[in-house]
């Protein structure tokens, strides 16, 4: 009895000790976040990221499988035959009553010693498209920050809207209070009350309304970062010092230039021009002489 009471109580303390890991893991997943950590967690588990990556990897194959086939191509066959009964001998081409064993054994290579720079033209190719996906995938992770970025800037606007529209609540209340005392003293009119009871209703909906965009701008921030629930997640709100003097040194001109050496949607799309070039020197390729080194 006292083992097993020692096994119990063991059982009892590794499952408290599971449990208060996972929510411990919990509370660090979705307690206070600041905008570089949901980027950064946003790039570990974005599906369109993964997807982008997967697609570059598709590409790397495809080129190992291109200069791969310019390597010789080798086929062998061998066989291994008994036949039993009345048969014909294939050796002496007559009947035969016995077992007869067959050995069959075959080698043949293929070399193509010109194919219209076909195979070529599909290496480089395919280098270029491999290229242009790798830099597809600086694209999408630029992307990912940017959106990721700009729903967080989001929940900050509609939350001080949020609170704007509270504070606005809690004036128009106040005065509907203050014009009931004065109604019910004979003050101001009843009309007076009604129309701040009326502000009253559609502040209130302001509210509502200004509360939902919150919701929604956390619900796009969550779907970014690929998280399971908005539940227990929050955001932090940075602490900004506006600087006092001019931070855009560049011209607008600079600017640009400097963006077109560097931006990876436009360095993608000179690769794929120049895989859609050797694309079409492929098929060119086609309509000229083939000539294979064939061996058996």
């Amino acid at each position: 009895m006292e083992r097993r009471d020692f096994s119990i109580t063991l059982l009892f303390f590794c499952l408290v000790y599971v449990f208060t890991t996972v929510a411990q893991t919990k509370t660090t997943a979705h307690g206070l976040w600041d905008l570089q950590q949901c980027i950064d967690y946003a790039l570990k588990t974005n599906l369109q990221l993964k997807q982008t990556q997967l697609n570059a990897d598709l590409g790397k194959v495809n080129l190992t499988q291109s200069e791969a086939a310019v390597l010789p191509a080798v086929n062998s066959f061998v066989s291994h035959t008994y036949n039993y009964g009345r048969t014909i001998d294939q050796y002496t081409n007559t009947f035969a009553n016995s077992t007869v064993l067959s050995q069959n054994m075959y080698i043949s290579g293929s070399l193509s010693l010109f194919s219209g720079l076909q195979k070529y033209n599909t290496i480089k190719q395919n280098q270029y498209t491999y290229i242009a996906n790798k830099f597809d995938v600086d694209k999408s992770r630029n992307d990912i920050a940017l959106n990721v970025a700009n729903a967080y800037l989001q929940i900050l606007l509609n939350r001080e809207l949020l609170t704007i529209a509270q504070n606005q609540v809690a004036i128009t209340k106040n005065q509907v209070e203050r014009t009931q005392k004065l109604y019910d003293a004979g003050a101001v009119a009843k009309g007076n009350l009604l129309d701040l009871q009326a502000q009253q209703a559609t502040d209130e909906l302001s509210a509502a309304t200004a509360q939902n965009q919150v919701d929604l701008a956390y619900l796009a921030l969550v779907q970014y970062m690929n998280l399971d629930s908005v539940s227990g997640f929050e955001i932090q709100k940075p602490e900004l010092t506006i600087p006092a003097e001019n931070i855009l040194i560049n011209s607008p001109l600079q600017i640009y230039e400097q963006a077109a050496k560097q931006l990876p949607e436009i360095k993608s799309a000179e690769m794929k021009l120049q895989s859609a070039r050797r694309g079409i020197a492929v098929a060119k390729g086609g309509i000229s002489p083939q000539l294979t080194l064939n061996a058996t």
